[in-house]
Parts: structure tokens; sequence; C-alpha cells
């Protein structure tokens, strides 16, 4: 009989600049760290990425895209931001299996849309400024309790609004 053995790939020590594509395949987990990324971040499907307290700057022209089938988890006061906090970077798009933000901080993306069931958000800042942040989100409880929080809370969703919000 053959056993399959899942590798789970802990990085500890991850190059400071990534100037291409960061394509996530497997199981990555990531540990304090500083990374500015001058391409996508995209996580494929069997691919797993685990962000614990970690800095990921994103360039202007590039985004995050979490597809079908990929699961991305982004913990423990990680902040992921654009390199020129005057612009932005242009998309966060989450399509996966499972992803989770909690205890983080988004700043610098105007466009966060989230189309899975498997998604938790709490315990986040999020910083818009100088772009309005245009979160779109399926219809799932936690991702529902969430957005009604936002409401309730009294978010910005007319254009030209800036600010931060705490989730």
């Amino acid at each position: 009989m053959i056993k399959s053995v899942e590798l789970i790939v802990l990085i500890t020590s991850f190059p400071n600049l990534i100037a291409q594509d960061w394509t996530v395949t497997d199981v990555q987990v990531v540990e304090n760290q500083a990374i500015t990324l001058t391409g996508d971040l995209v996580v494929k499907d069997g691919g797993s990425l685990t962000l614990r307290g970690v800095t990921l700057q994103v360039g202007k022209e590039y985004g995050i895209r979490l597809e079908t089938g990929g699961s991305l988890f982004i913990y423990d006061d990680s902040h992921i931001l654009a390199t020129d906090l005057e612009s932005s970077f242009p998309y966060f798009t989450v399509e996966g299996t499972a992803f989770e933000l909690i205890d983080s901080r988004l700043e610098g993306c105007p466009s966060l849309r989230i189309n899975t069931d498997g998604a938790t958000i709490q315990g986040n800042v999020f910083s818009f400024s100088p772009n309005v942040m245009n979160i779109q989100a399926s219809n799932t409880s936690r991702i529902r309790q969430w957005w009604e929080y936002l409401e309730s809370d009294g978010f910005p969703s007319g254009s030209g609004t800036s600010g931060s919000t705490s989730i």
C-alpha cells in the first residue's frame, strides 16, 4: 500500500523582493517577513498560502488572485498594502475554496471581491485612501454578517470618499 504525504513548506527566509508573479501551487507558510511583490500573487487550484505577521507590498500594476480550489490565510497582524500609498494595487479577488483574513490590515486596494462560501473576515483594519474600496461578497452568512457590520458602522460607499475602518 502506498501512503500519500502532504508536503508543507514553511518558508523562514524569503526574498525581500519578488520581481515576477508569485504563483502558489503547493502548501506554503510564510512568517514574519517583509516582501515587495512586482508581479501578481496567484494561488492556484490545490495551492495553499498562509501569511503570519507578513508585510506584503504589492506594485500598483499587480494584484492578488485566489483561484477556485486554492486557499489563502492571512493572520497575526499581517499588512497587505500598495508599494505606493498615493496609488493602489488594483484588485484582490477571492474565488477559492478557503479564505481567512483575521487580525490584519489591508491598505491601498480599491477592490476586494469575495466569491466563496469558505470565507472568514474578522478583526481587520481596512484603509482605502485615496480610493473608495469596492467590496463585493457572495451571499454567505459570515460575509453577510461582516457586510452588515460595515454598513452599521457607517462604512463609506460614495464616490470620492476615503478613510479607514476596523472590522
